[in-house]
């Protein structure tokens, strides 16, 4: 496709349907003319504020655009580290749920309506249990992920978060609020420092493929 023609076609695609290097070579012309607008005095305000709109929804499509990507690229390399991580958890739910199960009919062959010490490990055990598969399936996606069961390799930094992210979906449980994939800008505050940000310079340990184990 001759250049002319290139250009003039991603003039005339909507802002959504452009790629991140063409939202980014989008963002840089209008950038520039907004600046000529701006240095003239014979600038049309008119103009100006048509501008100043169309760089904002061009750099809020880039940002999304960016987010997106980033999410389909973590969620690949991660994939199967949450599948065997997940398997495990719910594995692990199914075990106590026939023990909660079995303790519940003993009590009733029995006539025993109390609980005992036992009964409610099991039970803190189990409500531990559908915290960490929460923490799984709703981990955020644009984050490198953090292991629930291998927490003998993470880093100060990335515990933190972890605890962070945990706080946020036993929340969410608490309250019976819907839950929903995080994003990272959901454990970012103002400081550039941050664990969250500071954690995307630092390698995650993987999962080892003990998956029978």
């Amino acid at each position: 496709m001759p250049k002319s023609s290139k250009v003039r076609r991603e003039k005339q695609l909507p802002v959504h349907e452009l790629t991140a290097s063409q939202l980014k070579k989008k963002e840089r012309d209008t950038r520039r003319i907004l600046a000529k607008q701006q240095k003239s005095e014979r600038g049309n305000a008119a103009k100006k504020v048509e501008l100043e709109r169309r760089l904002e929804a061009i750099t809020v499509q880039k940002e999304t655009k960016k987010l997106q990507n980033t999410s389909k690229k973590l969620s690949e390399k991660y994939k199967y580290v949450k599948f065997v991580e997940q398997t495990k958890v719910e594995r692990k739910i199914k075990q106590l749920e026939k023990k909660i199960k079995n303790k519940a009919e003993d009590n009733l062959q029995k006539n025993n309506n109390s609980s005992n010490e036992k009964e409610y490990e099991i039970l803190k055990e189990y409500q531990k249990a559908i915290l960490h598969l929460n923490y799984i399936k709703f981990f955020p996606s644009d984050l490198k992920y953090i292991s629930i069961l291998k927490l003998d390799n993470l880093t100060a930094k990335a515990k933190l978060l972890q605890d962070k992210i945990i706080e946020k979906v036993s929340f969410f449980m608490e309250n019976k609020k819907t839950l929903h994939v995080f994003k990272k800008s959901d454990f970012i505050g103002v400081n550039k420092n941050d664990a969250a940000t500071e954690l995307e310079q630092e390698p995650v340990e993987a999962v080892e493929d003990d998956f029978f184990a």
